[in-house]
């Protein structure tokens, strides 16, 4: 077999047109977002988040743009109708409003982080931001809470409790935009994020097992064909 015959030009086309495949398909797993900051293990549960009481973190990226947040919620089993707000604010509470997020409640699933979008990537001057929870609406045994850390986990902001600085820290992760090349570079980094999402390793063992069997079925064809002209020219040759 050459290198330039046709069956191995298919093949290796094929093989790129994988690695193109596997490439949006992650991006697309991904929702064009990258963790840059994750806040591991809980620690304590919040009391329920309602009437004046507020639950908030403040938060500090530099130059990186905020894309989306998520914060581990606890709705305790239950199923609250009642619609929270997420506000995001630039350098602290009493700062200029940037994206004021609507939510029910009845969506989230319990012990889990809650994802929350911005239209567009958010960037402020200092790199500062503070992020909320509040319903004013809620009533007691219809609210929904958040874990965080008794202890300073995050040093680049601070929780707050209904406007006022409190010890320890949410349990959230932050998210960046991420372009199909940023994802490229991340994956050659090794960075988190990329080579440790879930879907990264199967897709892989999928695109080799297909090339694999595409590789051998492209062998066997052209052997067949390989043959065919031998017998051919054996033919010929009676003649």
């Amino acid at each position: 077999m050459h290198l330039t015959s046709w069956p191995n030009i298919m093949f290796l086309t094929l093989v790129l047109t994988g690695v193109v495949f596997l490439l949006i398909g992650l991006y697309l797993s991904n929702e064009g977002i990258a963790l840059i900051e994750e806040q591991g293990r809980i620690s304590a549960l919040e009391q329920e988040i309602r009437g004046d009481y507020s639950t908030g973190q403040s938060i500090g990226l530099g130059p990186t743009c905020l894309k989306a947040i998520s914060i581990r919620c606890a709705t305790y089993r239950r199923t609250n109708f009642n619609l929270y707000s997420f506000l995001v604010k630039a350098q602290g509470p009493s700062g200029p409003v940037l994206a004021n997020i609507h939510f029910p409640a009845h969506k989230l699933i319990d012990n889990h982080f809650a994802l929350f979008r911005m239209h567009h990537c958010l960037q402020t001057p200092d790199g500062q931001y503070y992020v909320e929870l509040n319903c004013p609406q809620a009533q007691p045994a219809q609210a929904i809470s958040v874990w965080y850390h008794k202890h300073d986990k995050y040093d680049g902001g601070q929780r707050y409790c209904s406007g006022q600085p409190a010890e320890g820290d949410l349990v959230f992760r932050l998210y960046t935009s991420l372009s199909l090349w940023e994802l490229l570079e991340r994956i050659c980094a090794q960075r988190p994020g990329i080579m440790n999402h879930v879907l990264l390793f199967p897709c892989l063992l999928c695109m080799a097992l297909f090339s694999t069997v595409l590789l051998i079925i492209l062998i066997a064809l052209s052997n067949d064909k390989l043959t065919r002209n031998t017998q051919k020219q054996g033919l010929s040759q009676d003649e």
